[in-house]
């Protein structure tokens, strides 16, 4: 598969879905936190780094704890909270491990702009609609270079930057192709969005 770069472009949820969407966020913000917390225990106690998936683990158990019920109630995606540990402190862990960045830290709630990712295996774009997980459709704009059969969304998250939602998310394609969409409202990055969540 050719990967191309990663898109960016406006979501228009309902406002069901607006609620559904900033509950993933900070889920999501609390998990990541805690495993920073977590993190910064072992290593300050055990000389020792955890792998992501250690923690995604532990976090798994944890949340089933009395007074944590919160983070398990639906409508609330439980992928969410797990991809924030695995994908986006595994990132800033890899950074770190690479020398590419500082150890990883806290993530303020006062920052308006909050993520999540979603799960790529259940994310369909149709026409001027992309279906997320726990959402169901979401309307969006047209003419993006999903509506192909040829595409595969890779990586999807929700992004709110305090005024409205947008989906960042890679395209691969099962064969080369020429692009051939003219962006006018769509972001082209050349660097992954990073994942912004906050304590809770």
């Amino acid at each position: 598969m050719k990967k191309v770069e990663r898109i960016t472009f406006k979501l228009y949820p309902t406002e069901e879905q607006k609620q559904i969407m900033l509950l993933n966020c900070n889920n999501a913000r609390f998990a990541y936190n805690w495993g920073v917390a977590r993190l910064k225990e072992i290593v300050e106690n055990e000389h020792r780094y955890p792998t992501k998936y250690d923690l995604a683990t532990e976090f798994a158990k944890f949340k089933k704890q009395p007074g944590f019920e919160w983070l398990n109630q639906k409508p609330a995606s439980q992928r969410a909270t797990k991809l924030a540990i695995v994908n986006s402190l595994g990132m800033s862990l890899s950074k770190f491990a690479k020398k590419q960045n500082n150890f990883p830290s806290f993530h303020s709630k006062r920052n308006a702009r909050m993520s999540y990712f979603s799960h790529e295996g259940t994310t369909v774009y149709e026409h001027d609609r992309v279906r997320l997980e726990n959402l169901g459709w979401v309307k969006c704009r047209n003419n993006l270079p999903l509506d192909d059969n040829n595409a595969k969304i890779c990586a999807p998250s929700v992004i709110f930057n305090g005024d409205y939602f947008e989906l960042s998310c890679c395209i691969k394609y099962k064969t080369p192709v020429k692009p051939k969409y003219h962006f006018s409202d769509v972001d082209i990055h050349h660097e992954p969005i990073g994942i912004d969540i906050g304590v809770h």
